[in-house]
């Protein structure tokens, strides 16, 4: 099945002008594509899991081949369930801030 995942990464919801930008890609997208199926992940609305020391002491027993317990367990189900929704679209769009059209903090 066709699919894309957009991923949002401007805090500044619908004041956002590249999010602005994507929607009116994403209009023409299931236009050309009416069964695709489309999957916004904002990463600014608190789903996003925290990735802490938690988190990587269970990447850390993963890799050393450690059975995961408790917290540790709990933290890596969910990087690898965001992890599975991710990697489980086949096309991706970015809608990342324009920064006014410049590069943040560029001091030239």
């Amino acid at each position: 099945m066709d699919s894309l995942l957009h991923v949002v990464s401007s805090p500044r919801a619908t004041a956002s002008l590249s999010l602005a930008l994507a929607d009116v890609f994403l209009d023409a997208y299931r236009e050309a594509h009416p069964t695709a199926v489309v999957d916004t992940f904002n990463l600014w609305d608190g789903t996003l899991p925290a990735f802490g020391p938690t988190a990587v002491g269970a990447r850390a027993g993963i890799l050393a081949g450690q059975e995961l317990g408790g917290p540790q367990e709990e933290a890596w189900a969910a990087v690898t369930e965001t992890f599975e929704r991710f990697a489980g679209h086949r096309h991706y769009l970015f809608s990342v801030p324009v920064w006014n059209g410049d590069m943040p903090y560029l001091d030239l």
